[in-house]
C-alpha cells in the first residue's frame, strides 16, 4: 500500500540507454550476419532462435538454443558476447522499460507492486506487476527509485545470511569461530583456497572464493562451478582449478562437508528450516542434493527476514517511517531526513534481532546507508 516513488524523468532518460543499446547491437549483429538469409531471402531477425541458431552455425557455433545459459560458456567468442548484450537490452526493455513507466499510481505517483508470501518454493517472497526484485543492480537503474522531498531511503541487509546459515545449520567450527571473530568468509575462503594469509588476499581471490562459497552451498558440480564463476562473478578458472577448488574447500570446512554429505545420502521428502517451517517434495521422489541444501539454507534466510519484516512495522512507530521495498535479505524504509540516523539504528537492531533469534550461536550483522536514491548501496 505505501509503494515506492519513482522518478521518472530519470527512468525515461535510461529507456532512451536501452533503446539506443538494442539500436547498437542489432547493427553490430546484423552486419556480423549479413551472409545469412532466411527462407524469403530476407535478413536475420535477432529475435527468431531458429534463425539465430542457423546462422550461428554458419560461422561454426552450433547451439541446441539460444538461451543464455547456453550462450554465456561461449562469450568468449566476439558474436556471442555481441549477441548477449543484445539480447541483455532486448530483455530489460520487455520487462521493465514501459511496465516500470506504466506501474505508476496516478494518484500517489508511486509503484504498488504485488508482494507474495511463499513466492519461491524455498519460502522466500517474490513480488510482480513489476517485479521489483529483479530489478538491475546498476546505478543507472536504481538511481530512479527515489524517496520524497526532504525524505532520506535507509537501505539494510544482512551480510553473507546464507553462509552463515549454512554455518549455523552444519555446525561447521571454523565457519562458526570466524564469524564470532568479526571475519569475512570470503576472504577466509580464499585465503584457505590459495594457501595465503587472510592479510594478503586480493579482490580478485576473494571475487573467486565468493563464487565457490555460493555455488558449492548450493551443490554445483565442477563444472557448474566454473560457468558460475565466470557468468555470476566474472572469474575464469580452469575445470581443473574447479574441482581442486571444491576438494580444498571440503577439506578446509569438514563440519560442512559431513552434512553436505548426510545430505547426499538423506532420503527424506520432508525438510525444514530453522524455524520449523517444513518444505515436503513434490512426487514419491526423495529430495534432490540442490533441495536438500537450498531450502533449509534460503529457507531459513528467508525466515529471518521475514520476522523483521514483521517486526519493522511497530519498531518505527513513531518515526513516520515506513518500509517501501523488501528485496530477498533488503529492506528500502523511507523516512523523513531529521530522522534518518535514529530510523537506522531502530532498522539494524531490529533486523540483526530477528536474526539472532534463529542463529543462536552465529552473531548475525545488517549493513545499511542513508541514501538519496536505491542507487546508494
Amino acid at each position: 500500500l505505501t509503494g515506492i516513488r519513482l522518478d521518472q524523468g530519470e527512468w525515461e532518460s535510461y529507456c532512451q540507454i536501452i533503446d539506443q543499446n538494442i539500436n547498437k547491437y542489432q547493427s553490430i549483429l546484423t552486419e556480423k550476419f549479413k551472409g545469412f538469409r532466411d527462407d524469403k531471402g530476407d535478413p536475420i531477425n535477432l529475435n527468431s532462435t531458429q534463425q539465430l541458431q542457423k546462422a550461428l552455425a554458419k560461422i561454426g557455433i552450433k547451439v541446441n538454443s539460444t538461451s543464455k545459459d547456453t550462450l554465456e560458456p561461449l562469450s568468449d567468442n566476439p558474436v556471442v558476447a555481441d549477441l548477449l548484450a543484445y539480447k541483455k537490452w532486448q530483455s530489460q526493455k520487455s520487462k521493465y522499460a514501459e511496465k516500470i513507466s506504466q506501474a505508476v499510481n496516478l494518484a500517489t505517483r508511486r509503484i504498488h507492486a504485488d508482494y507474495h508470501q511463499l513466492g519461491a518454493d524455498t519460502g522466500r517472497l517474490s513480488c510482480s506487476n513489476p517485479p521489483l526484485q529483479q530489478i538491475p543492480r546498476s546505478v543507472e537503474v536504481r538511481q530512479c527509485f527515489i524517496p520524497e522531498p526532504n525524505c532520506k531511503f535507509v537501505i539494510a541487509d544482512y551480510s553473507q545470511i546464507e553462509l552463515r546459515v549454512a554455518a549455523r545449520i552444519s555446525g561447521d567450527e571454523r565457519m562458526i569461530q570466524a564469524y564470532r571473530e568479526g571475519k569475512d568468509l570470503h576472504k577466509l575462503t580464499a585465503s584457505l583456497m590459495t594457501e595465503t594469509p587472510l592479510e594478503e588476499v586480493t579482490d580478485e581471490d576473494r571475487q573467486r572464493a565468493k563464487a565457490i562459497n555460493f555455488g558449492l552451498l548450493f551443490a554445483m558440480g565442477a563444472k557448474g562451478l566454473q560457468d558460475y564463476a565466470k557468468n555470476a562473478y566474472g572469474v575464469n578458472m580452469s575445470s581443473e582449478e574447479a574441482s581442486e577448488f571444491k576438494e580444498k574447500f571440503f577439506q578446509s570446512y569438514p563440519g560442512f562437508a559431513k552434512w553436505f554429505q548426510g545430505n547426499k545420502n538423506n532420503k527424506t521428502r520432508e525438510l525444514r528450516t530453522l524455524s520449523g517451517r517444513r518444505r515436503l517434495c513434490n512426487g514419491r521422489q526423495a529430495a534432490s542434493l540442490p533441495q536438500a541444501l537450498n531450502a533449509p539454507i534460503q529457507g531459513s534466510a528467508a525466515d529471518t527476514a521475514k520476522t523483521a519484516f514483521g517486526r519493522l512495522p511497530n519498531a518505527l512507530q513513531g518515526t513516520q517511517a515506513k518500509v517501501v521495498g523488501f528485496i530477498h535479505d533488503e529492506f528500502i524504509v523511507e523516512t523523513p531526513e531529521e530522522n534518518a540516523e535514529a530510523v537506522l539504528s531502530i532498522v539494524v537492531k531490529t533486523m540483526e534481532e530477528a536474526g539472532q533469534r534463529y542463529l543462536k550461536d552465529v552473531p548475525v550483522v545488517v549493513e545499511a546507508v542513508i541514501a538519496d536514491s536505491w542507487a546508494g548501496k
